[in-house]
């Protein structure tokens, strides 16, 4: 096994200019981890993350590195549907899909579940009643 060296890493941003520079020691089997977070309001573009063994950062090994807004999809979705159901009817589901950012959510499939719950007080005037099996959950 080698001896243990630290690591030099330089982050450059698109225009050239160093974000930051960091000396990493290696640990177990010599490995090392970088991570650095960005603020949101960096430049994007072609970054480059520089690795040498040198502190002068001479003749180091680039990895570039592209750095871009991601705007993750949102959707707004309107459901309308009674409340209630007798037995027999048809469920009339209206279905209202809007992508936040501006695309017509229009056409797009989705998949719905529906939940049965029966209605142990359906007689308006007899709300102090219980109606249906008192052992059904």
């Amino acid at each position: 096994m080698t001896a243990k060296q630290p690591l030099f890493v330089a982050l450059r941003q698109p225009d050239g200019r160093e974000l930051g520079r960091t000396q990493l020691d290696p640990g177990e089997l010599n490995y090392v981890r970088y991570e650095r977070a960005l603020d949101g309001d960096v430049p994007t573009g072609k970054w480059s993350v520089e690795f040498s063994t040198d502190p002068t950062m001479q003749n180091p090994i680039v990895y570039p590195v592209r750095v871009e807004e991601f705007l993750p999809e949102r959707m707004k979705l309107v459901l309308d549907a009674p409340a209630t159901l007798a037995a027999g009817d048809a469920l009339a589901l209206k279905v209202e899909g809007d992508w936040l950012y501006g695309a017509p959510a229009a056409g797009n499939r989705f998949t719905a579940r529906i939940s049965v719950q029966a209605d142990v007080h359906p007689v308006e005037a007899l709300k102090d009643f219980h109606f249906g099996d008192p052992l059904a959950e």
